[in-house]
């Protein structure tokens, strides 16, 4: 394992695990079009529509399965300092980075951690002032999406906000992702 690895906490390899069982969950989950042409023609490997959550930011795809690596196992990248202290330094380095900028690559440190860190740093106090359905609804709102990257309209109807102002609070367990059903009842579209 290499740069900021999983080999410095306790239970590595259960942090891995889930981090990667965040993933499956998330990134199978698709909306009304994906299902309709997954029961005509299969698990076709595209994206979209048959794996329409693969279809948001990376900050997103890794955020999610970092905030539940605290969220399901108490412990994690979110519960240590390492990923605040990234952020705490690039701001003493009079980096101040945009959450667009936290979704691509870059040789400058953190480099290709980036989307670790601002990724569960995003979706944590979102989970803690308004609860971890939102953060799930948010997902499954996504995924739904009938015109790709439409995050904002995901984002305001999940977080009930037009501006995804965040604030720490409590953090709670419970609602982990492997709790989430495969597929939803019914398909519905967004309100925008």
């Amino acid at each position: 394992m290499e740069g900021l690895a999983l080999s410095h906490y306790d239970d590595w390899l259960a942090l891995m695990v889930t981090h990667e069982v965040a993933h499956a969950f998330h990134l199978d989950y698709t909306g009304a079009p994906g299902r309709l042409l997954r029961g005509v023609f299969g698990r076709v490997p595209e994206r979209w529509p048959y794996f329409s959550a693969q279809t948001v930011p990376l900050l997103a795809i890794e955020g999610i399965a970092v905030h539940e690596e605290f969220h399901c196992q108490g412990s994690g990248r979110l519960e240590g300092t390492l990923n605040e202290a990234i952020v705490r330094t690039r701001w003493a380095d009079g980096v101040a980075e945009s959450v667009d900028q936290g979704i691509g690559a870059s040789p400058i440190w953190p480099g290709r951690d980036r989307k670790y860190v601002h990724g569960g740093l995003f979706f944590q106090p979102l989970a803690d002032t308004r609860g971890q359905d939102t953060v799930v609804r948010f997902l499954r709102l996504a995924a739904e999406q009938w015109i790709r990257y439409r995050l904002d309209a995901a984002a305001r109807e999940a977080f009930r906000s037009s501006r995804l102002s965040t604030r720490s609070g409590s953090r709670s367990r419970g609602g982990c992702v492997s709790e989430w059903p495969s597929t939803p009842k019914r398909a519905t579209l967004p309100r925008t």
